[in-house]
């Protein structure tokens, strides 16, 4: 939910319909600059939010969406979901082949860091705002590059490099190895 004084989520994206009442995707496509990641977003809004019918595999319609806007993802992933405005929000992250991207209906935002939306161990925050969803995918694909040595391939150096700023303390002490075959991970 926005805070007072933010404008609502997005009802529609490059290529996407109207939204209704009900469910959407939301596309995070990041890409790196020289000062690290920045996410391609609509012009003058603050996410890419896509009408999304639950008889479409969520994974296609990205796809589909990333390609009808000339973008190379190397990596598609779900990084979270959320109640908003009377919809559910299914969020995915899609890291970018190649460097920072500008097209026409899609302009690069440097990323900066925030806190994350807290609540209790079984509620919800009141508010979530995007920045902070943000912050939960680049934090997830850290997490992603540390344990899945497909991701960790995919990304390539750059991005590893890039994500050992949003992985968790716990693991900014490790090396970003793959584990041990049969240790047990």
């Amino acid at each position: 939910m926005p805070q007072h004084g933010e404008p609502p989520l997005p009802a529609s994206g490059p290529a996407g319909g109207p939204a209704h009442e009900g469910s959407v995707v939301e596309i995070l496509p990041f890409s790196l600059d020289r000062s690290g990641p920045v996410l391609l977003r609509p012009r003058r809004l603050r996410s890419w939010v896509v009408d999304w019918r639950p008889s479409t595999p969520p994974r296609q319609l990205i796809l589909d969406r990333l390609t009808e806007a000339g973008l190379r993802p190397c990596v598609v992933h779900s990084t979270s979901w959320r109640h908003d405005q009377g919809r559910l929000v299914l969020t995915h992250l899609a890291a970018l082949a190649g460097g920072p991207c500008d097209t026409g209906e899609l302009e690069a935002v440097a990323v900066r860091r925030c806190p994350l939306a807290r609540s209790s161990a079984t509620h919800p925050p009141a508010v979530i705002q995007v920045e902070q969803v943000v912050e939960h995918a680049l934090r997830h694909l850290a997490w992603l590059a540390h344990e899945d040595a497909v991701v960790r391939r995919c990304l390539g150096e750059r991005w590893s490099l890039v994500l050992r700023a949003y992985a968790l303390d716990a693991f900014r002490a490790m090396e970003f190895e793959p584990p041990l075959a049969g240790s047990g991970w």
